[in-house]
């Protein structure tokens, strides 16, 4: 059934049309064609007759991508439960980046090369990667709807070089004077948590002081951080939710010197840094809009950073930093791996390998060693006193 034959549409007034359907028959045999005004250009309109037929009919090699991206593609992230973050992503490349490109372009149509050529008009080396992703899903879902039966926009597709960025990490001999700067500071507790326990920027933001749990173990004061959502910036604000994946659901153990000062800072309740402007009543859970935004946390320490003279090591390296101090400090990778909340890729660590409280501890008690070995005992002062016991 061709589409003049499916539906009509009739201009109404500037910016208004009427679009009939064909929707099979009523219960007295009479066709059955429902209508609905929509608001836009005649190509909006056209668009809505062309969902209206795909969802009815199906797809066929005259599918164009806009077509196709409002019958199946968007529908397809509720029903994979996508994240906000990532929809809100995919939306974004699409609308700027591919739809002006190749919107009108027909899905069964697409070559290699018209990718690759679409692909390198890109300017940004990044969004090329985010278009590719994108790209490549959209014609994996038509090779399931039966309009392609192979993907053009594969890994042998060239891509522009990503330009060498140099990102400033936090070395274990700067540590203690880093700790010292940031002291007294409103983002210090979830600064502490990402560099001391490796935590994902999302992770250490979330927490609530409640998830810092004091521990202690052969004389020595450790800080316990359970893991379990994570906090992301959004169109809309910010959303709070589950960790990344099943194996990011954890407890990290923190050691010295990050723990005494992290569990001084997490007395009380509520997120280790809260939005001030939203009042919590007492007794009910914590929401997303208790918390600080991601983007005001991350722009507001560059700027204190930039004020203060203190070189600027992002969020996200401090993870790094975390993982390349474990590597120097000669940590177990599959423990280090579980801190972090990956698998090892092995079958003993997907199935059987929990991180331990005593691999935890070990991994801890390295990373203690290592900073105190880089650091200038006349900065350590006293603070290696209760670690050590002495």
């Amino acid at each position: 059934m061709s589409r003049s034959n499916f539906g009509t549409i009739q201009y109404v007034s500037k910016g208004k049309y009427r679009v009939w359907w064909e929707a099979g028959r009523k219960g007295d045999g009479k066709r059955n064609r429902p209508s609905r005004i929509v608001n836009g250009t005649r190509d909006d309109a056209e668009l809505f007759l062309a969902v209206k037929k795909i969802n009815a009919l199906g797809c066929d090699e005259t599918t164009t991508y806009d077509e196709f991206w409002a019958a199946k593609v968007e529908p397809s992230f509720a029903k994979d439960e996508l994240a906000t973050k990532t929809v809100e992503n995919h939306q974004r490349v699409w609308a700027r980046e591919l739809k002006p490109r190749i919107g009108r372009d027909r899905v069964a149509s697409t070559t290699y090369s018209r990718a690759e050529d679409v692909l390198r008009k890109i300017d940004s080396p990044w969004v090329q990667r985010s278009a590719y992703q994108l790209w490549k899903k959209v014609c994996n879902l038509a090779i399931r709807e039966k309009i392609r039966t192979d993907n053009p926009v594969d890994r042998y597709i060239r891509l522009d070089r990503l330009p060498e960025v140099e990102r400033r990490i936090l070395d274990a001999s700067e540590v203690v004077e880093w700790m010292e700067r940031i002291r007294g500071l409103k983002h210090e507790a979830v600064l502490l948590a990402e560099a001391g326990g490796g935590l994902r920027p999302e992770e250490g933001i979330a927490l609530l002081k409640e998830d810092v749990l004091r521990l202690e173990h052969k004389g020595r004061v450790y800080a316990e951080a359970v893991v379990e959502k994570a906090l992301v910036s959004t169109r809309n604000g910010r959303e709070l939710k589950g960790t990344k994946n099943g194996f990011s659901e954890r407890k990290s153990v923190i050691g010295w010197p990050f723990a005494e000062r992290l569990l001084e800072l997490a007395e009380g309740e509520g997120p280790l840094y809260s939005n001030c402007r939203v009042e919590h009543e007492p007794g009910s859970p914590w929401e997303a809009r208790h918390y600080v935004s991601p983007v005001s946390f991350t722009n507001s320490y560059r700027r204190w950073c930039a004020d203060n003279g203190v070189e600027y090591v992002r969020p996200g390296k401090l993870r790094k930093s975390w993982s390349t101090m474990h590597g120097e400090a000669g940590s177990p990778d599959s423990l280090v791996q579980r801190a972090m909340g990956h698998s090892d890729g092995t079958t003993r660590g997907r199935s059987y390998q929990s991180a331990t409280r005593r691999g935890n501890i070990l991994i801890a008690d390295r990373l203690a060693e290592l900073i105190a070995e880089e650091t200038d005992m006349a900065q350590i002062g006293t603070w290696l006193e209760p670690y050590t016991g002495v």
